[in-house]
């Protein structure tokens, strides 16, 4: 259902909602240890990385932007109302300074330069 995000030495991505509820974890891969676990309100979702961070698009339409780091899950932003509608299964992306996302009936596209 969702991406793996590559970071450096870590791969972050969604649990399955089927385990008790979605988690975005973050996890070494060199060992296979969790590093650290977020329990997002997104439930599940599909993600990017910049060079500092994640976009986070959830499921019910919710985008959240997570600081890149294997050290904990800190939160930069978090919409407090969807931006899209119910549901969303397609990834985020980035076109120079412009967020890009989907759902089921439209694609929105959002400035980030300011």
């Amino acid at each position: 259902y969702n991406t793996l995000i590559l970071g450096e030495e870590h791969v972050y991505s969604f649990t399955s909602s089927r385990q008790g509820g979605a988690e975005f974890r973050c996890v070494e891969l060199q060992t296979g240890q969790l590093s650290w676990n977020y329990g997002s309100p997104l439930r599940r979702g599909m993600g990017l990385a910049t060079r500092d961070a994640i976009f986070l698009l959830g499921e019910h339409g919710h985008l959240a932007c997570l600081e890149l780091s294997p050290r904990s899950p800190r939160v930069l932003s978090f919409t407090e109302k969807p931006l899209m509608g119910d549901p969303c299964y397609c990834s985020p992306a980035i076109h120079g300074s412009r967020l890009i996302l989907k759902d089921e009936s439209r694609v929105a596209v959002f400035d980030q330069s300011r």
